[in-house]
């Protein structure tokens, strides 16, 4: 009996041995798989011979070059062949445009517009590159921020979109499937940050959950509207009976009220205009103070809350900040893009900005 229980818990001891020795051999790939973090792939189109490169973690390994001269077919059975034995299928890829593809230019910007900062580069690209706005693939990112002035430095990165649209077709035609457009950093092999698609229109798709969601709300809706005629029919003629009494009485509250209130505005007629000019020639001579000499305007108009400008200035940009500097104003912006006058050799524009609460 004794022998039979040492057999017994010897082989328990090795089974032991046995399954902790696997679960230490499955956990040390499992342990580098983690380390190495996901894998995306990289065509670098800098050098004449494109390279296409495999990043795991912090690792760049490069998987071979492809020759943008060769047959569309050839370069994708190439590419295929790398692919496989790196045993890749649906990695993201980003395409790295050389330095000299882009126009990077560094704008300075007042820090109320940075919430919607794509949307003010859009106006600016037609000022600060040789191109349309329809023309560039554009992204940007933030330098500095300076909270004590108001103002951040961005660097707006803009690529002509014929030639990205080129690459990105090359590039589908070898079967890749690219999803960032990146620029190559300086001295290295990765991108600076970027992706240049982002400035792409992109449809809005509806997925199924979105149009359950409508054709229930679309379905509520009308169960709340619909109401059978048959049953109010019984009640028109007690109502209409009720209405005509009533409507007597109401003409006679009505023509006293209209008398009432026309009594109102005759004693208000006066304040309110006094009050009203103050308000507008303070307007006026904060907008005199904050613009510029090489600045005039052709139009302003003013309601209870809102003021519209518009002019001509040598400089149109440097005047958001400025009126964005007077304490009785608020929230300036460009009302349309800035237009180049060739006949006066001076800068258009439109500005719109609010008065703090809605007087002065």
């Amino acid at each position: 009996m004794a022998t039979s229980l040492t057999n017994a818990n010897d082989l328990i001891s090795r089974f032991l041995s046995w399954w902790m020795a696997e679960l230490s051999g499955m956990w040390r790939p499992l342990r580098t798989m983690m380390r190495s973090g996901p894998k995306t792939l990289t065509l670098d189109t800098s050098e004449q011979q494109w390279a296409l490169r495999l990043k795991k973690g912090a690792r760049l390994q490069e998987l071979g070059r492809l020759d943008s001269q060769l047959p569309s077919a050839a370069v994708r059975k190439t590419v295929g062949i790398l692919l496989s034995k790196a045993k890749l299928r649906n990695a993201e890829l980003t395409i790295l445009l050389r330095d000299s593809r882009s126009l990077r230019r560094p704008l300075e910007m007042p820090a109320i517009a940075e919430p919607n900062l794509r949307q003010a580069l859009f106006f600016e690209i037609e000022r600060q590159t040789p191109f349309r706005a329809e023309d560039v693939y554009f992204d940007y990112h933030v330098l500095v921020r300076r909270p004590e002035s108001k103002r951040l430095t961005v660097e707006m990165i803009a690529a002509p979109r014929s030639e990205v649209d080129a690459i990105l077709g090359q590039a589908r035609d070898w079967g890749l499937q690219p999803s960032i457009v990146d620029v190559v950093a300086r001295n290295s092999q990765s991108g600076i940050g970027i992706n240049l698609l982002k400035s792409d229109a992109v449809s809005t798709r509806w997925s199924s959950s979105r149009v359950a969601s409508a054709l229930i709300a679309i379905f509520l809706v009308a169960a709340v509207l619909y109401v059978p005629v048959n049953q109010l029919s019984g009640e028109d003629d007690s109502l209409a009976a009720l209405v005509t009494v009533e409507s007597a009485q109401a003409k006679l509250v009505l023509a006293k009220r209209e008398e009432l209130e026309e009594t109102i505005r005759a004693a208000k007629f006066l304040h309110e205009r006094k009050r009203n000019s103050a308000r507008e020639l303070a307007v006026l001579n904060e907008l005199t103070k904050a613009l510029p000499d090489n600045t005039w305007l052709s139009r302003l108009s003013q309601n209870k809350d809102e003021v519209k400008i518009s002019g001509y200035s040598a400089a149109a940009s440097e005047l958001i900040p400025r009126i964005d500097s007077v304490p009785l104003f608020k929230n300036p912006t460009f009302a349309s893009p800035i237009v180049q006058d060739a006949e006066r050799k001076l800068e258009r524009f439109d500005i719109s900005f609010e008065l703090k609460g809605g007087r002065l």
